[in-house]
């Protein structure tokens, strides 16, 4: 059976690294993983909070959508663009180390807004403003 790539950063707990779900076992999985998370976000006012914010970009967005092992909030395939929506369960070191290796990776920006915090959300705003589109950086 052939190894799928990790990732493997001097900022990654071992604890954390992850293969790309390469088994349909793995891929499957993954799949009731997302759909378990929009089952719950429907009800997260965090989230729609951000989910209004967002349609103010005249972007597309979806919730709760799969990239590899990852599940972001909310996901712009055209500016590859994901957005997370972090209350105080976050582990940022966690977080940042597969933020970078995502962007790396695959050139996915990752844009971080604390719970309801005006100012991530006004930044993240501005951050998609200004991108261009996903082809351009990867």
């Amino acid at each position: 059976m052939k190894k799928s790539k990790q990732i493997i950063s001097p900022l990654a707990p071992k604890q954390y690294k992850r293969n790309w779900p390469t088994t349909h076992e793995a891929n499957e999985y993954m799949k009731m993983r997302a759909s378990q998370n929009r089952s719950f976000s429907k009800n997260n006012s965090n989230e729609k909070w951000m989910e209004d914010k967002l349609k103010l970009t005249d972007y597309k967005w979806s919730c709760q959508s799969r990239w590899g092992y990852r599940i972001f909030d909310f996901w712009c395939h055209y500016l590859g663009i994901a957005i997370e929506v972090d209350g105080k369960e976050h582990i940022k070191r966690y977080d940042s180390y597969r933020d970078e290796a995502n962007y790396w990776k695959s050139g996915i920006l990752v844009i971080r807004v604390k719970n309801r915090n005006e100012d991530d959300a006004k930044e993240a705003l501005a951050i998609i403003s200004k991108s261009g589109n996903w082809n351009e950086r990867r």
